[in-house]
């Protein structure tokens, strides 16, 4: 229960984002004890996450130098409104682990965003999807700002259920398929210039 954490609250702020194990140690409590006090001064409406693997930042960093890891994480939107807390890429890869962790500092902004993979000599992807023919999708970042802000709870899913969503600073232009769909200097619009995929490939209209 040491690594739990409070993550949507509005009356303890002040301890959002703390371990609650040295909180219970300060306040002369179980940390049990404090989760209840806690969720119960805001009619249950404290949210808490714990985390379960790769806590050890130092061991992560040498997994994500280890030139056998390929990145890789989604579940398809399974969760959207539950923090990711394995701590491999909860944190923005760019902003922490190669501008801010120095022993990373043999990782460039490219590498970091492609992956190594073998050469693609064929119609098949590679390993970070990549193809001879196929779309490109292009993402300008300023590599000495780029940071993923804190998650944020909207709700705007059918029958107002919420999910939690992380925004970044320092992406500059995303264009998909040659087509900007985000700039800093272009209004939000209606482009929808991607191409569904299964199974690595790009589906006709």
């Amino acid at each position: 229960m040491g690594r739990t954490e409070v993550i949507a609250t509005e009356r303890h702020q002040a301890i959002a984002d703390r371990e609650l194990g040295p909180i219970a140690a300060e306040r002369g409590v179980d940390v049990v004890d404090l989760i209840l006090d806690l969720a119960l001064e805001e009619d249950l409406a404290t949210q808490f996450r714990t985390a379960l693997v790769n806590t050890d930042e130092d061991a992560v960093a040498k997994l994500l130098a280890s030139d056998d890891t390929l990145l890789g994480l989604s579940d398809a939107g399974a969760h959207a409104g539950q923090p990711l807390r394995c701590r491999l890429l909860e944190r923005n890869l760019l902003g922490h682990w190669v501008r801010e962790r120095k022993d990373l500092v043999r990782w460039s902004a490219r590498s970091a965003c492609s992956p190594a993979s073998p050469p693609t000599s064929s119609a098949s992807p590679s390993a970070d999807g990549s193809w001879p023919g196929g779309f490109a999708d292009v993402v300008v970042f300023d590599p000495d700002s780029v940071a993923a802000l804190p998650l944020e709870r909207v709700r705007d899913l059918p029958g107002g259920a919420d999910r939690l969503i992380s925004k970044a600073r320092g992406i500059e232009h995303v264009l998909v398929n040659g087509q900007p769909i985000h700039s800093t200097q272009l209004p939000a619009g209606a482009a929808l210039p991607g191409r569904l995929l299964r199974h690595g490939r790009a589906l006709e209209r």
